[in-house]
């Protein structure tokens, strides 16, 4: 899924050129290019994918891509992030939508002091080895250069700080993921594992 931020962060820039990572497995046989052509960004349907996603980014703020991973990568993945997930990083702080302590000069029922808790725990970049395959997949410039089209962006890069940019979710039972804002410009999200209830509005 990919969905624009509330907040601009400023310009992103497609690369002419980047280096791809240095990995026995080939991004086309990790995606499913026959749906969604990244390989072959000049071609009719991958134009096609692409108007879509705009339009429904447009008039939605997101867009969802079903069956992107292959089925037998996608069970790969998700014992991959299952695996990474024992190094989750849990918090118990109280926060307020936009991450920070409550501002009381607000009105009640303001978000800037409404405090929630995320008990949900997350397993940052640093800890993902280079060699799995999300990393893969989140380095890859094909894959970059789908998400920049996507997006109407002439670029986008990954993060610098080793901490962000890639991050797995974790979510035992019993956990939430509060709201808030993101502080990032777009975010792209990968569903290696489909919650057994919930999610609804």
């Amino acid at each position: 899924m990919i969905r624009p931020n509330d907040h601009d962060l400023g310009e992103v820039r497609t690369r002419k050129a980047r280096s791809k990572i240095k990995s026995d497995l080939n991004i086309v046989e990790l995606i499913d290019c026959a749906n969604y052509p990244i390989d072959q960004p000049e071609s009719g349907q991958y134009q096609s994918i692409v108007k879509f996603a705009r339009e429904a980014l447009d008039v939605d703020g997101c867009i969802r891509f079903n069956q992107f991973i292959k089925n037998d990568y996608l069970t790969d993945l998700r014992r991959e992030t299952e695996s990474l997930a024992l190094q989750a990083l849990f918090s118990i702080q109280e926060y307020t939508p936009y991450g920070t302590p409550p501002d009381y000069s607000f009105p009640d029922g303001h978000p800037r002091n409404n405090t929630h808790r995320t008990t949900s725990g997350n397993v940052t970049r640093d800890l993902i080895p280079k060699s799995t395959l999300i990393q893969q997949i989140y380095l890859n410039p094909l894959f970059q250069r789908f998400i920049a089209d996507c997006l109407e962006a002439l670029e986008i890069f990954p993060f610098r700080d080793p901490m962000r940019g890639l991050i797995i979710n974790a979510m035992p039972n019993n956990t939430t993921l509060g709201w808030h804002f993101d502080v990032n410009e777009f975010v792209v999200s990968l569903m290696t594992k489909k919650a057994e209830q919930g999610g609804g509005v």
